[in-house]
């Protein structure tokens, strides 16, 4: 075998090991660890309840109506690092993956806050960078691949490459 296709093999070789070794991690999520000591978070001026118009009659609804409805387990306002509301669900019939009553210290998943969170910063970014107010404006955007704005100047290419926003 030439050294040139023996060097390829060899390095198809060790990729392939690799990526089968670390499968199991590819495969599950990991579990993140807390932090050893967590700083607690000062109390503003609780905002009190917070209301809001539901369902196509446009009713007065409350947040706690909206968190059940939405299976929210709890609900987190923060301004100026400082609390300024929270609520539980006393049901406790949702998120039943740590046991325990809902409250302060029991562990929630965050993966739902971080789209969230995730897909407000992208369409402000959108409304503010490129303008986009409409539906269509914005589905335009979102069309476009991810390397048009996120630029991969080096060698490998990103596995992004082509693959629309949306």
């Amino acid at each position: 075998m030439r050294p040139s296709l023996r060097l390829i093999a060899v390095i198809l070789i060790t990729a392939a090991t690799t990526l089968l070794s670390h499968e199991h991690a590819f495969s599950e999520n990991r579990e993140i660890q807390p932090p050893s000591r967590t700083a607690p978070l000062a109390k503003g001026d609780l905002i009190g309840e917070i209301g809001y118009r539901c369902g196509e009659s446009a009713k007065p609804c409350s947040i706690t109506e909206f968190m059940d409805k939405a299976r929210v387990c709890a609900l987190l306002v923060l301004k100026s690092q400082k609390i300024r509301f929270y609520r539980f669900d006393s049901s406790n019939r949702f998120c039943q993956s740590d046991p325990g009553p809902n409250g302060w210290g029991k562990r929630f998943g965050i993966a739902s806050v971080t789209k969230s969170i995730t897909s407000t910063l992208l369409g402000h970014a959108i409304a503010s960078k490129f303008r986009a107010r409409t539906r269509g404006e914005f589905h335009a955007i979102l069309s476009k691949p991810v390397d048009r704005f996120v630029k991969d100047e080096q060698p490998p290419r990103s596995a992004h490459n082509g693959v629309p926003l949306d």
